[in-house]
């Protein structure tokens, strides 16, 4: 039977023990630790190893230590099994007359004490982590009162009309026709020729006749 170096007493995340033939194992809390294995914490794991003279030792994250006796001054002959109990001693014996006599041995060994079960021995692995979701819901609150936005709007500026709404104004008939239209001038033209004035109705067809008198 392997001598004990240690036994895990806390642990935090993951951590490893590797043996001296390169098995690994998963530690768990009450797992035993043996010399020269390696032990080795995960990237957020922390583990305590308690000794058998009671000192403990502390590894922290992504660590790793080697058990070996020269550095942790492991006692072997302190590691050791313990000598069994007169009373467990006795048991056995009459167990094993029983079984010579050809006896069941439950029929004579006392019986076992109410309450639950031995707990099973870790065998490596880990349990898987399970949470229940129960839908909480809550309102929060900020501690004081709270309120949306203020939006303040200025008055507009006064506005000068140009024409003012007190004075009197001629209403305005859609159906006047104004005023009456001014009828076309023909113009005369007048052309002088020395001392003669000729009217220009003078003009017809286009040739302009001219009378010039000589003195």
């Amino acid at each position: 039977m392997a001598t004990e170096a240690g036994i895990i007493s806390a642990l935090i995340g993951t951590a490893t023990a590797t043996a001296v033939d390169g098995t690994v194992r998963n530690l768990q809390v009450g797992d035993r630790v043996y010399p020269n294995e390696i032990i080795t914490t995960g990237l957020a794991g922390a583990i305590e190893i308690e000794f058998p003279d009671g000192s403990v030792m502390d590894l922290g994250r992504n660590s790793q230590a080697v058990l070996d006796s020269e550095t942790f001054e492991l006692d072997v002959a302190d590691a050791e099994t313990p000598t069994p109990a007169a009373d467990v001693v006795d048991e056995i014996e009459a167990i094993q007359q029983a079984l010579l006599a050809g006896e069941d041995p439950t029929q004579i060994a006392d019986a076992t004490a109410a309450g639950p079960g031995a707990l099973p021995t870790s065998e490596g692995g880990s349990d898987a982590v399970v949470v229940d979701y129960l839908a909480p819901r809550i309102t929060p609150d900020s501690g004081f009162e709270t309120t949306g936005p203020g939006i303040a709007f200025l008055d507009p500026p006064p506005f000068d009309f140009l024409v003012d709404e007190s004075d009197d104004l001629d209403p305005i008939d859609p159906t006047d026709p104004g005023p009456d239209p001014v009828a076309p001038i023909s113009p005369t033209l007048l052309i002088s020729v020395g001392n003669l004035l000729a009217p220009s109705n003078l003009i017809k067809n286009g040739v302009l006749k001219i009378w010039v008198c000589l003195t």
